[in-house]
């Protein structure tokens, strides 16, 4: 049910697979004041965990943040938590369980900090699912994934391919299940550069 291609001249990796696209839950941010602390519980591809703050300013940025189809958790027990707290108003920390991830950095570096801390939780638990550091589009009812390292051209190739006529999935992970089906990531486009920083683009995805 997969087939394995090359892709161009740096022989990029590629495997087809029948997509099934899922429905993605409206994204709806629900925020629990504890403390002096904003919290949300989501899950994601089966996957439960908290986030928090310290200042209800940061929450939005924070959303932005969470995996693709999250929707808040309500059931009871011990979540991992991950928080993104500020020390002096100009240096941020992120943690997992209390237990802080790197030095305490800038805003714009902490909050893609938390972002690779959460899809990596994900990857990493998520039933039934392998993700894969690659960009993906739908054509003609099969996925195309091209997997890459960070800068190597994913986002650009994608955009390339959706001004052919294909459908976004992802320009960041590519998630496959047991069955060798593929599933969006829809996470907007973005394109960077060591020197500027990223750009992002709106992002399409297709529903069911």
């Amino acid at each position: 049910r997969v087939r394995l291609g090359v892709l161009g001249e740096e022989s990029v990796a590629c495997l087809a697979a029948r997509v099934r696209c899922i429905s993605w839950a409206r994204m709806r941010s629900e925020s629990v004041r504890i403390a002096d602390t904003t919290e949300l519980r989501i899950e994601a591809y089966g996957v439960a965990f908290r986030v928090a703050v310290d200042d209800p300013a940061l929450l939005e940025a924070v959303v932005a943040t969470l995996p693709p189809g999250w929707v808040p958790y309500d059931q009871p027990g011990q979540l991992t938590r991950f928080s993104l707290s500020t020390l002096d108003g100009t240096a941020y920390q992120v943690a997992r369980d209390e237990a802080p991830v790197g030095p305490p950095v800038e805003l714009e570096a902490a909050i893609g900090r938390l972002d690779a801390c959460l899809w990596m939780e994900v990857a990493r638990r998520a039933p039934g699912r392998a993700f894969i550091h690659a960009g993906c589009v739908a054509l003609n009812d099969r996925a195309l994934v091209l997997p890459g390292s960070s800068f190597s051209g994913k986002t650009t190739l994608v955009r390339a391919l959706i001004g052919q006529g294909a459908t976004y999935f992802s320009d960041e992970y590519a998630v496959l299940d047991d069955e060798g089906l593929v599933h969006p990531y829809p996470k907007p486009l973005s394109i960077r550069s060591a020197e500027a920083g990223s750009t992002a683009f709106p992002a399409r995805s297709t529903e069911t």
